[in-house]
């Protein structure tokens, strides 16, 4: 928990009240003022811990907007901007927001965007806790993440989707001496190529002192990978790259799709993130946690989980990791009851063996074609062979360089032990 008090500036709408329902959960009391101008009027008398402002209304200018509030006192300020509106992302920065949320950000997004603003009680635990204490893996991890978070140099994040590499990174970013600077992200797999260059473009200066993040880094085009490099080489810059993957970044480069130089600057030091189902250990904690924080959100009773749920919780494979798992307990909160979460999991898990099941006859099939190929050219070389010799097997024998024997055993196999001569 944070506590405190949060100025909540902008109209009613959607991002307001997911914004709220994130600040209760923190323990932080939220006094909204629709208008700009207001809040200004009346910061001090608020005094706020943390101020979140949303600049899609025009009303006030929002540099001036953001100019005033950061002058009105010690409280950091969260802008919250257009989704994909670059330019007003890194106006924000350069005004004095401490952070930028897109309209739509997720409540997972907006928790980390107030626990990186927060100073104090914020500042004294990771935000990421909660995944690095529930397994003796992830407590191995920790450790690794600690020491990685002091240095300078580039992380590279690996492992499956779904095991939250990015609230690796956040921590990462938590950690290290770049904690009261800019945490920006670049997601790769989710924009266009033409896009994603615009968007390294444009939040590249805003970055300067701070991180950039860049999701699923194996995406990333060839433009993009030979700017991400100059970034890395150029310490004058002054930014630290942290980046995630889920693809074989080996393969890709083998392949020629990534370059080898980026990846070497990349690997210096990397993480792997083991997925949940080499932790099954923390499951049934995480599944509490998540039936606590939905109940809350969604104005519901925490659900009872008998035991044969949590047979079923802990004994399914999770192939989409933490996310998944965290769906289906939103789901299980939504909806009520465990006949549907249970119905939902023997599906995927009917889907899952289907998939495996047809992976493994298409390997079969094809190591059948391999073997009929193989046969039928063993088949055409004996054929050849006894027409050159005319028929005299021992001759073909020791032209093939097998014995007497095991030519006529070939012979029979390969439906030509009745054929003498040409």
């Amino acid at each position: 928990m944070i506590s405190g008090r949060a100025l909540v500036i902008g109209p009613d709408s959607t991002a307001r009240t997911r914004i709220i329902q994130v600040l209760r959960r923190l323990d932080v009391e939220a006094v909204h003022v629709e208008e700009g101008s207001k809040a200004l009027n009346h910061f001090q008398e608020i005094a706020p811990t943390v101020v979140i402002a949303d600049l899609t209304p025009r009303e006030v200018p929002s540099g001036q907007l953001l100019e005033c509030l950061a002058r009105g006192g010690q409280a950091p300020v969260i802008a919250v901007v257009e989704a994909a509106d670059l330019r007003a992302a890194v106006d924000a920065m350069r005004a004095g927001a401490t952070e930028v949320l897109e309209q739509c950000a997720s409540a997972d997004e907006i928790e980390r965007a107030i626990r990186t603003a927060v100073p104090g009680k914020a500042a004294e635990s990771s935000p990421c806790e909660d995944i690095f204490r529930l397994s003796q893996k992830m407590r191995e991890l920790e450790r690794v993440v600690v020491r990685l978070a002091g240095l300078p140099t580039a992380v590279l994040i690996r492992g499956e989707s779904g095991v939250r590499k990015e609230r690796i990174a956040v921590a990462i970013h938590h950690l290290s001496g770049r904690s009261d600077r800019p945490f920006l992200k670049l997601p790769c797999a989710a924009l266009p190529s033409d896009h994603l260059e615009a968007k390294l473009l444009e939040i590249e200066p805003a970055a300067r002192g701070g991180i950039l993040f860049v999701d699923e880094v194996g995406e990333a085009p060839a433009a993009t990978q030979a700017r991400l490099l100059q970034i890395i080489d150029d310490h004058s810059a002054d930014i630290r790259v942290l980046a995630t993957s889920s693809a074989d970044m080996y393969r890709l480069v083998a392949a020629g799709l990534f370059r080898s130089d980026l990846y070497e600057r990349l690997a210096v030091a990397t993480i792997d993130v083991p997925p949940l189902r080499h932790r099954r250990e923390e499951i049934a904690s995480q599944v509490q946690g998540f039936l606590e924080r939905f109940a809350r959100e969604f104005h519901r009773p925490v659900p009872h989980v008998s035991e044969a749920m949590a047979d079923l919780l802990r004994t399914y494979t999770w192939p989409g990791n933490v996310r998944e798992l965290e769906h289906i307990v939103k789901r299980w909160v939504v909806l009520g009851g465990e006949d549907n979460v249970r119905e939902e999991i023997e599906l995927r898990r009917a889907a899952e063996q289907r998939h495996h099941m047809t992976k493994s006859g298409e390997t079969l099939a094809l190591r059948e074609i391999a073997r009929r190929a193989a046969r039928e050219a063993e088949r055409i070389a004996l054929d050849e062979a006894l027409r050159r010799f005319k028929g005299n097997r021992a001759a073909t024998a020791r032209f093939l360089k097998v014995s007497y024997k095991t030519l006529l055993q070939k012979l029979d196999e390969a439906g030509l032990s009745g054929k003498r001569t040409a």
